[in-house]
């Protein structure tokens, strides 16, 4: 199954809940298909699956003017193979950035040993 698509809002949070929800969201999906014994996938143990906590939590939301109050779907569900997909493409973005700069770091301080070593410093 392909990635959940979100559809931005361009008008400023006059979306409807059901707008933002991607193929893996359809009612033909069973719930034991969307986890996986490795920990990956929606669960249906949430904090929003009671119905008056989810309306209280939009309430708030709407009350706060949160810039994102029309994503809020507490029935969003996704499969183990998105998630997967989802964590490795973050790891990818943080790790290229976190080689980055462990490489900069090792440059500076380096050069910082070889000015020393040389007095280039201490004039």
């Amino acid at each position: 199954m392909g990635t959940p698509k979100i559809i931005a809002d361009k008008g400023g949070g006059g979306a409807s809940d059901k707008e933002h929800k991607g193929p893996s969201t359809s009612s033909n999906v069973s719930q034991e298909n969307l986890a996986d014994g490795d920990g990956y996938g929606s669960s249906d143990e949430h904090l929003f699956k009671d119905p008056n906590v989810a309306n209280h939590w939009r309430g708030v939301y709407e009350k706060a003017g949160y810039e994102n109050r029309h994503k809020f779907d507490p029935d969003f569900t996704w499969t183990a193979e998105e998630e997967k997909k989802l964590v490795r493409k973050i790891d990818f973005r943080i790790m290229t950035w976190a080689w980055i700069m462990f490489c900069a770091l090792d440059m500076h301080r380096r050069n910082i040993n070889r000015a020393s070593m040389s007095c280039i410093l201490w004039l």
